[in-house]
């Protein structure tokens, strides 16, 4: 297991604990990646990786907490091609076959009829009233597990299928799914020089920049 990773991850469910339990009734967290959902339902539960959505799932219980995940078949991303790189804008590659973005495709064009597809849809995993029992019509995205893709601050896309890639069980995984077709990257909040200018300003004061400090974003 990463250590860097289980720090990260405890440090975001204990902090995530502290709050619910001791200020919030009810608290929304945003994480990138995958790590909302549950690493039991992944690859990582065979190398004891666990991540924020397995460990506030754990802390709270089921029916305290909600996890929600996003999906994307095609389209552009804001990344860089390794840590530390620029940021450049890149084309997403169609989602593989056997992946559960392959299979999100086909759903929203299952019909001939432009007119009549469905490219953004919700699909929800568990009842909203408190319960753990699956929707009777997901059932079948139990097994056999599905390739998942995962992308952050990250894209590699020669080496797409080794670095973005696990299998996963996606209705173990997550409580609803958000899924959007085809999307588009993120436009920056600040002006290119303005961005230059930030991250030199706090090069010289010997601090790292603070939109760098995406580090935590999952490394496949």
């Amino acid at each position: 297991m990463s250590i860097a990773w289980a720090v990260r991850s405890c440090h975001g469910s204990c902090s995530v604990g502290v709050r619910v339990t001791q200020h919030l009734p009810v608290a929304l967290i945003f994480y990138p990646s995958p790590s909302p959902g549950d690493a039991r339902a992944t690859q990582r539960a065979d190398v004891r990786e666990h991540n924020v959505g397995q460990l506030v799932r754990q802390k709270l219980g089921m029916d305290a907490s909600f996890n929600v995940g996003f999906s994307t078949y095609d389209g552009s991303v804001s990344a860089a091609r390794r840590w530390d790189g620029k940021r450049e804008t890149m084309s997403v590659n169609p989602g593989l076959p056997d992946s559960y973005e392959q299979m999100m495709h086909e759903v929203a064009y299952r019909t001939t009829s432009a007119a009549d597809a469905l490219p953004n849809f919700m699909l929800l995993m568990r009842s909203l009233v408190p319960t753990t029992k699956l929707s009777s019509s997901l059932r079948l995205l139990h097994t056999p597990p599905r390739l998942q893709r995962a992308i952050g601050v990250q894209y590699v896309k020669d080496t797409e299928r080794q670095s973005h890639y696990f299998r996963a069980v996606l209705p173990q995984q997550f409580d609803v799914l958000l899924h959007f077709d085809r999307t588009s990257h993120l436009q920056p909040l600040l002006p290119a020089a303005t961005e230059v200018q930030i991250e030199k300003t706090a090069e010289d004061a010997g601090a790292r920049p603070a939109f760098h400090d995406d580090r935590d974003a999952m490394e496949d």
